[in-house]
């Protein structure tokens, strides 16, 4: 069975917030393959209030563009799936372990994660040290990020 796409845009806004950001950074996502639900990704507050840098998040934007651009300057493709599906897929995809291991000889990489553990580590790991050192309340239990379909 395949699953729909991961991510759905919602909105799209259009500012440039300075050097290496994305102009027109979409201000919220929904990550809808989740099993437990989907979860709405702020992703403009992350940007905007909490000044999360766009390579804490997309580690292959790293040699990026350090000029504004828009989003195809980073993404290629137009459907997103740039964004985390080109390395990270979900083991619950038909084909999982053939696209795994193409993408294992592609980067000349022996692990990496699936779609679950890459954004389960990366997001509950930052929110679980961002509440720790700045005592916020960043969600880390599955209800707070995850909304029951």
């Amino acid at each position: 069975m395949t699953h729909r796409p991961l991510l759905v845009l919602l909105l799209v806004g259009a500012a440039a917030l300075g050097p290496g950001v994305c102009a027109a950074l979409t201000p919220t996502l929904i990550l809808a393959k989740a099993k437990r639900g989907e979860v709405v990704f702020t992703h403009g507050r992350h940007v905007e209030q909490y000044g999360v840098a766009c390579e804490k998040c997309h580690h292959n934007l790293a040699a990026g563009p350090q000029e504004p651009t828009t989003c195809k300057g980073c993404h290629v493709r137009s459907d997103h799936r740039g964004l985390c599906h080109e390395c990270h897929f979900s083991d619950r995809d038909d084909g999982y372990q053939e696209r795994l291991e193409s993408a294992r000889r592609r980067l000349k990489k022996d692990e990496l994660p699936t779609l679950y553990r890459a954004f389960h580590s990366l997001c509950r790991n930052c929110h679980v040290a961002e509440n720790s050192v700045h005592k916020t309340r960043a969600p880390v239990e599955c209800g707070g990020c995850h909304r029951a379909g």
